[in-house]
């Protein structure tokens, strides 16, 4: 059985412990669904971060009503960032600090943010959690937070950058590091880690904020073997290419995110009875 199945094997066992509706699940529709949306998460969805899912660019919920999308999916990676990161929207120093990062002073929450190349153009992938720095200073800096569950062990062969973003020349200009990667079709040999994706973000959030002014941090689950373990090799080996080129790309996994951060008793159960963290 592959990895990702595993996983959407035992987000089901968790759902039908606890007596949680669900659809799908079967050979027609493998993936499980909750039926009610605020049972896919800890705490109930607040109206604004419901609005940016409904604008959003990732299909997270469907407009105009939300009553169906990716969120509602047991192995959403979008349902793992809010049940983890959610809570420290009014605190958000504690989270900086537990990634490593100094904090902004200012800047607002985005889920399922849509970074833009041209006023019609929104062909970058989507960027699961913005802060977006609202100082007006050259110093302000924005933190990308790209979450990661299931998908990187589905077993697929990840897709190739486009002719669009291979051509942006004034966008990987000075990372020469990375364009090698590019130029030498580093995608096929990278099983887990999907950089096509990596690099339309870091493209998209240099087109947004220049150069060095922002932060991608990939969080991901971290299986137990091999493929936990090959994972997190390439996931170094693209770290290191990046700080070549000065790009600031910190992984890390989200069991050591949530040990970092001082959350409540019943949060920490949560994370560790559905997620293992």
């Amino acid at each position: 059985m592959k990895v990702r199945r595993q996983i959407e094997e035992r987000q089901r066992e968790w759902a039908e412990k606890r007596g949680i509706a669900l659809t799908g699940g079967n050979e027609a529709a493998p993936l499980a669904r909750v039926v009610n949306l605020n049972d896919n998460l800890f705490a109930p969805l607040d109206e604004k971060t419901r609005d940016q899912f409904l604008r959003g660019a990732g299909g997270e919920l469907a407009f105009p009503d939300g009553a169906s999308g990716h969120l509602y999916s047991l192995a959403s990676s979008q349902a793992l960032c809010l049940n983890v990161l959610a809570p420290w929207r009014e605190r958000p120093a504690e989270l900086y600090a537990a990634l490593g990062l100094e904090a902004e002073e200012r800047c607002v929450w985005e889920f399922d943010a849509r970074l833009r190349f041209s006023p019609k153009r929104t062909e970058a992938a989507p960027i699961d959690l913005l802060f977006n720095p609202r100082n007006p200073s050259p110093a302000g800096t924005a933190l990308a937070i790209e979450a990661k569950f299931a998908e990187p062990y589905d077993g697929k062969l990840r897709k190739p950058l486009g002719n669009y973003y291979r051509t942006r020349k004034d966008l990987i200009a000075g990372w020469t590091h990375v364009a090698r990667l590019i130029r030498d079709n580093a995608e096929r040999r990278f099983r887990y880690f999907d950089l096509s994706q990596s690099v339309r973000q870091l493209m998209a959030l240099r087109h947004t904020f220049g150069r060095t002014r922002f932060v991608l941090v990939y969080l991901w689950y971290q299986v137990p073997g091999r493929d936990g373990e090959e994972f997190g090799a390439e996931l170094d080996e693209f770290r290191h290419v990046a700080r070549q080129d000065a790009i600031a790309f910190v992984p890390c996994t989200w069991r050591e995110l949530a040990a970092r951060l001082p959350g409540a008793e019943d949060w920490r159960a949560y994370l560790k009875e559905r997620y293992g963290l």
